[in-house]
């Protein structure tokens, strides 16, 4: 086992702590009000010491995700954050994770959250789409038109929900 450099002990250390935060808005206020500290001190080289932690830390998806679209948007890459589920009838599950923008659904998942990337002055997320109660993907800014097109095809980068 080789001894991390010092950018990967730094980003290991402000992944702990943003982690541990994580966690807390999750629980308190939802996955809309994670807002974490920035990393964009700590070099982008240093990225392996944020995946290490959160191996090792045993962070969720969400978690994971949320910390990474962090990371990733300190060091210039924009990502948007993906929740999405399977249908009940073959096993309910849940999973999240990051897409550049504009990119497909995870298949077998349909998508029912994207968060673009957190605005990095602590206020949170960006609710860009999500399901209504009818299984309708409704576009940001809590408009009550839903997205067109058929059924399970994609438009726009996004899976269309089957009715």
């Amino acid at each position: 086992m080789r001894l991390p450099s010092r950018p990967e002990a730094l980003a290991g250390l402000w992944t702990l702590g943003a982690t541990v935060l994580c966690r807390r808005r999750l629980t308190r206020r939802g996955v809309e009000a994670v807002a974490l500290p920035s990393a964009r001190r700590i070099p982008a080289n240093g990225e392996a010491g944020v995946q290490a932690v959160l191996e090792r830390m045993g962070a969720t998806c969400l978690v994971s995700s949320c910390v990474l679209q962090a990371w990733h948007a300190d060091h210039g890459r924009a990502l948007e954050l993906v929740i999405g589920v399977t249908a009940p009838a073959g096993g309910f599950s849940a999973h999240a994770w990051l897409e550049e923008p504009g990119a497909g659904g995870a298949a077998p998942h349909t998508e029912m959250l994207r968060l673009a990337p957190p605005d990095r002055l602590g206020r949170g997320h960006e609710i860009l789409h999500r399901l209504n109660d009818r299984g309708e993907l409704l576009p940001a800014k809590g408009s009550a038109q839903p997205v067109g097109g058929q059924a399970g095809q994609l438009e726009e980068g996004r899976r269309v929900p089957r009715q």
